[in-house]
């Protein structure tokens, strides 16, 4: 069922152990709801980003209904994700409409519980799953989860305020596989990300970036927000 096996990555030190805290609100905190000693850090945590050790990438809109993943230092783009148009509805697509290709392959997304927002990524020329999002971000909320096809579950924790946020992948250890941040001055929804050094060799882990970049943006989604 699975397409390959996935080595557990080990921790990389203080720059990659994310401190999670929460903020006991009904909707996403703004910079004042956040403690002075979690704002500093936060806010330095977001300096700091570029300087993170391991493969940077950033998540961009290409053109209308398709986003590509592109490797920082080179320009190569390592994942596409193309829309369905007649899936389409005013501010974002249903997941089922996305359609993903990286290294040749080509991926689409099925849904497993509609209640529970249940989505499988499969190879769409053989039918195996590559990996399973559950959950949703939303409002204040960051409540998806997602498991690489036989292995580990994998959530994603935000921390900081709308201008000043970050988000991080994190495996059941506590160990962080990735941390992403929002492009500032942009209203297209790009995010930069870092892949852990200890966690490049985690099959689809590329994908994996692709199919989670925008949690970070629909964590600060909200009741009249338009999203």
């Amino acid at each position: 069922m699975t397409e390959d096996e996935e080595p557990k990555p080990t921790s990389h030190g203080r720059i990659y152990r994310v401190l999670h805290y929460e903020v006991r609100t009904p909707h996403p905190p703004s910079k004042r709801e956040l403690p002075p000693e979690k704002l500093a850090e936060v806010e330095r945590d977001w300096h700091d980003f570029p300087n993170l050790p391991g493969k940077h990438l950033s998540w961009r809109k290409a053109r209308r209904g398709c986003w590509e993943l592109i490797t920082d230092s080179n320009g190569a783009i390592s994942v596409r994700r193309e829309t369905q148009s007649k899936l389409r509805n005013a501010m974002f697509a249903v997941p089922r409409s996305y359609i993903f290709t990286s290294q040749g392959r080509t991926y689409g997304l099925q849904r497993v519980d509609k209640k529970k927002n249940v989505y499988d990524l499969v190879n769409t020329s053989t039918d195996a799953p590559v990996l399973r999002i559950t959950g949703i971000h939303y409002n204040g909320g960051d409540g998806t989860s997602v498991s690489l096809a036989g292995q580990r579950e994998i959530r994603f924790p935000v921390r900081g305020y709308k201008k000043c946020a970050l988000m991080s992948a994190l495996d059941d250890a506590g160990n962080s596989l990735v941390e992403y941040r929002p492009v500032r001055g942009t209203n297209n929804l790009a995010v930069d990300a870092v892949i852990n050094p200890n966690a490049l060799t985690v099959p689809q882990i590329e994908l994996l970036v692709a199919v989670s970049a925008g949690l970070l943006f629909r964590y600060f989604i909200h009741p009249g927000s338009g999203g």
